[in-house]
């Protein structure tokens, strides 16, 4: 579809009424907004598999253009390692962090050559242990999709630095404030 297509799209209805006729914003719109609001921004680069690096050279280079130099710089995350390395070629200052399902092996390794010091990962398929050695070596941990406070407090409990929800109201607020991402 294009712009003006998806912005005909009413994209509050589906949660609630209070939200009917909410429109898709573009990325410089949604700067705007978060630098009056004083809200740092993580960007997930999401794309189709054969606009990979593509997507992460145009986010890049739009991210270089309209971010204010003033303003704490966003953090790219993908799945794609495609994504974050054609951002990185790009935009080398910009903080980069990989989305994972399951943690791999060799997570450490993929974190390395992509320039990542952020990892996230489906809480389901982290452990206390896993948790832990990633911790240890500096790397920021997030997890998704975080729903129970239950589950919130445990990976708490584990030093996990973050959590992605769906409903944030009925998860615990974090203990302390999460690492800053370089």
């Amino acid at each position: 579809m294009t712009l003006e297509e998806l912005r005909t799209l009413d994209i509050g209805s589906w949660f609630s009424s209070e939200f009917s006729g909410e429109r898709i914003m573009t990325l410089s719109e949604t700067i705007e907004v978060l630098v009056k609001r004083g809200v740092g921004a993580m960007v997930e680069l999401k794309s189709s598999p054969s606009q990979e690096v593509q997507t992460g050279r145009v986010v890049a280079e739009h991210l270089i253009q309209h971010w204010p130099d003033n303003f704490p710089a966003p953090t790219l995350v993908s799945f794609s390692e495609k994504s974050l390395a054609a951002a990185r070629e790009i935009a080398p200052e910009l903080p980069v962090g990989l989305n994972v399902r399951r943690v791999p092996k060799n997570w450490q390794q993929r974190l390395k050559r992509l320039g990542c010091k952020t990892l996230q990962c489906r809480h389901q398929y982290l452990t206390r242990a896993r948790a832990q050695e990633i911790i240890s070596t500096g790397t920021t941990l997030r997890c998704f999709t975080v729903n129970t406070a239950r589950r919130a407090r445990t990976l708490a409990s584990w030093g996990v630095h973050g959590i992605f929800s769906n409903f944030p109201d009925r998860t615990p607020k974090p203990a302390k404030t999460c690492q800053k991402t370089e």
